[in-house]
């Protein structure tokens, strides 16, 4: 639960358009990288890692099934340019829009053959030399060869290794696993971008969340109980009641609704009311039920 809360913390204090942001420094004009200083024995790493590797890939040669997934062994990797590093892939992220994107259903795919996957989480191999173009405001975390990292890849992250950009980068937090960092990241971001830049939730709204108990929906839950918004949940079977409770144990059952189309309307209406609507509405709505 510790980590669950500096997961909120970090989600909260993030802008739309970045990652969470544990204790990073925004670029400015003239502002050099912000890089560690390299250890001696990091920095040999560095200088060892900073050429052209070969690493495996999961890659799709063609999309409608899942059988158009192939490992590619031997596949060669470039060092990292500007503004990037590379890392060692120790867990990838699995989402909707991963299968979708195998399967051809996803419209924000690159023509065959690609690599899928949007997350990973692993540990900083390289380091690539600072972006003098990054627009002013971009934020960039503290990183050293060695650092373990979650990542947000625009397709790729089914690899052994990657080059992302550093400004997609976040230290993994302390006490953390790579797999649970790896899970983080785009179910996370996707709440709060839904919430914050989309809703603009405030402290005192009533908030409905559908599938609350899938990955965006718990955090959607979380997100409204840290900026002071009531939720009322969504669920599809009493099972996923009881998972929503053991998240968030301090919930009021009441505004925990096990979906019935037949009367659908009337357990909103019910749920907002003991989530303290006084007229039985909410102010915004969240809708994962398709993921």
């Amino acid at each position: 639960r510790d980590a669950h809360r500096d997961a909120l913390s970090m989600l909260r204090s993030a802008p739309a358009s970045s990652l969470a942001r544990p204790t990073p420094r925004r670029v400015s004009p003239g502002a050099r990288s912000n890089v560690r200083a390299p250890t001696r024995a990091s920095a040999a790493a560095s200088t060892a890692a900073m050429t052209t590797t070969t690493r495996t890939i999961w890659r799709v040669n063609k999309t409608g099934a899942i059988s158009g997934l192939e490992r590619v062994d031997g596949d060669a990797l470039a060092p990292p340019g500007p503004g990037e590093i590379r890392v060692k892939v120790k867990a990838i992220g699995l989402n909707f829009a991963d299968v979708f994107s195998v399967l051809g259903l996803y419209g924000a795919t690159p023509d065959c053959p690609f690599v899928p996957g949007l997350e990973c989480c692993g540990v900083v191999e390289a380091i690539g030399e600072p972006d003098p173009h990054l627009p002013e405001g971009t934020i960039v975390p503290t990183v050293a060869v060695g650092d373990s990292v979650m990542v947000v890849t625009r397709f790729g992250a089914y690899a052994t290794a990657v080059n992302a950009p550093l400004h997609q980068c976040r230290p993994l937090p302390s006490g953390w696993t790579h797999e649970q960092g790896a899970a983080f990241l785009v179910q996370g971001l996707t709440a709060f971008y839904a919430l914050s830049a989309l809703g603009d939730v405030k402290k005192g709204q009533t908030v409905l969340v559908h599938s609350a108990a899938g990955g965006c929906g718990l955090f959607g839950l979380g997100i409204c109980k840290a900026v002071g918004a009531t939720p009322v949940a969504t669920v599809g079977s009493q099972t996923k009641v009881s998972a929503v409770l053991e998240r968030f144990p301090d919930m009021d059952p009441d505004t925990i609704i096990v979906r019935d189309r037949r009367r659908f309307r009337e357990q909103v209406a019910a749920g907002c009311v003991a989530a303290g609507s006084a007229d039985g509405a909410c102010d915004v709505v969240m809708d994962a039920v398709m993921g």
